[in-house]
């Protein structure tokens, strides 16, 4: 009885942060912080209880945050002393409360069969969810920015679906996360029923990352079509892709004016903003922004002569009054902002996760991952690329018990 009740809470827990479903708390009058404590105090507490010390030290995500942890309490007090920064907790709590969860999680379940089903059932539920979101967003985007905690007006500002993620990269790098795990842990072409569905899903997903205009998106779902075409290569599929291409192209100088249509009247579409480019105002300024946002990483970098860094706790502060544009749009250039030359220990448990999924045959996995990771920013502290490293060593483990 009692175990039914913490896989309940797990998948509870699991779900709502992932999703950021705690940002419509709002709708019940319960400011969305309380629920983030909550998930963290729960999480703390089932780690406590299921505590394995060899589960723990076997998960790369422990290593980066017990690195993270460690090195921002004496970044803060030496960029205090020198920049005078004050701290900010958000990001430190996120990776504690990740850290806290995903270890429950692997502790709680401990057999390999049971976690594959926990894969299985999250990672449906929550596409379930993001796609029913998004297609909320789509209908009424102002209804929708009213229901989040406190009517969150960056929300409302936002022209391109994202749902609960608010960050519309984010949302749909998380989408194709979701996809691909379905498709390792749960697809199996030998049944009509699953390769209908798969299809559907494969529909859904890409007709979303369209709605979010995430470039990126689309870069990480073309690598996964690109696998699944080269998985089983053969004479009738190169023939099946070049009929394709020939049909599309054809298609698309058949049908140019409303091609032209489309991307004129959906401007921060993904596809559009592909055709566009710089032409494209929303490109335009993303590009801008990306652009100076690298630069200004840099120029940080070099103030702290490569050296040092603020850590975790300081960065935004420091940040702050360094420069006007948003954290640099690079997951390996954040890091070496935030810890200088120490900014090499996350990049080896990069590299080590690249290896546990060559060896558990996820190797599409992780270069969709380090796509999310090389150009959404302050990636390494979000929950999608903790579950996304969480599965390259489920798997990863699994292979290594077999």
């Amino acid at each position: 009885m009692w175990y039914k009740i913490e896989k309940i809470i797990n998948i509870s827990v699991g779900i709502m942060l992932l999703t950021n479903l705690y940002l419509f708390s709002g709708v019940f009058g319960i400011p969305s912080d309380y629920i983030i404590v909550l998930c963290l105090l729960i999480s703390a507490m089932f780690f406590l209880i299921n505590f394995n010390i060899t589960y723990f030290i076997n998960q790369t995500n422990n290593w980066n945050t017990v690195f993270f942890v460690l090195i921002s309490i004496p970044l803060c007090f030496l960029d205090w002393i020198i920049n005078h920064s004050t701290p900010a907790f958000n990001d430190f709590i996120r990776v504690l409360i990740y850290c806290f969860y995903f270890s429950w999680t692997f502790s709680f379940y401990k057999d390999f069969s049971k976690l594959k089903n926990w894969f299985v059932i999250i990672s449906t539920s929550t596409f379930i969810i993001l796609v029913i979101e998004g297609l909320v967003e789509n209908a009424n985007p102002i209804l929708f920015s009213f229901l989040f905690s406190g009517s969150n007006q960056k929300k409302i500002l936002l022209t391109r679906i994202a749902g609960s993620i608010v960050d519309p990269n984010a949302y749909s790098g998380l989408l194709t996360f979701l996809t691909i795990i379905i498709y390792f842990e749960w697809f199996n072409k030998d049944v009509i029923y699953k390769k209908i569905i798969f299809i559907v899903m494969n529909i859904t997903t890409l007709y979303l990352i369209e709605l979010s205009g995430s470039r990126q998106g689309l870069l990480m779902y073309l690598c996964f079509l690109l696998y699944l075409f080269f998985k089983n290569i053969n004479v009738k599929k190169v023939i099946l892709l070049a009929s394709s291409i020939i049909i599309i192209v054809l298609l698309i100088i058949a049908s140019w004016n409303q091609v032209t249509t489309y991307v004129e009247k959906n401007p921060t579409a993904s596809i559009s903003r592909f055709v566009a480019g710089d032409n494209s105002s929303n490109s335009n300024q993303s590009n801008f922004e990306r652009k100076n946002s690298l630069i200004a990483g840099l120029d940080l970098c070099i103030d702290n002569y490569f050296l040092y860094g603020p850590g975790l706790l300081n960065f935004t502060s420091r940040w702050d009054n360094f420069t006007i544009h948003h954290v640099p749009h690079n997951g390996i250039l954040f890091i070496f902002t935030e810890f200088g030359i120490l900014g090499i220990v996350p990049l080896f448990v990069l590299y080590k996760i690249a290896v546990r999924s060559i060896k558990s045959s996820v190797l599409v996995f992780f270069v969709v991952l380090f796509i999310n990771y090389s150009f959404l920013p302050n990636s390494m502290f979000y929950c999608a690329v903790y579950f996304a490293s969480f599965y390259i060593d489920t798997k990863y483990l699994l292979e290594k018990t077999k």
